[in-house]
């Protein structure tokens, strides 16, 4: 869990954190089988699976194709 300042907020505002969730991509894969879905993995084609920059802050981007087995 991550906490952090958003330089974009409006002035006298930016004192305000905002919270950042991530979760390592086995433990949703395999929650995604085990509630009966076939998973695969799409490459992020803007970032090609790389960091990109969202409000100054480096995101990692991982998609996941979930189809109903």
């Amino acid at each position: 869990m991550r906490y952090t300042a958003d330089p974009y907020l409006d002035e006298g505002k930016r004192h305000i954190r905002v919270y950042h969730n991530t979760y390592p991509l086995a433990e949703v894969t395999a929650f995604m089988v085990e509630h009966g879905f076939r998973v695969t993995r799409v490459v992020d084609r803007r970032s090609n699976d790389g960091v990109e920059l969202v409000v100054d802050l480096p995101h990692t981007w991982r998609i996941l194709l979930g189809e109903r087995v």
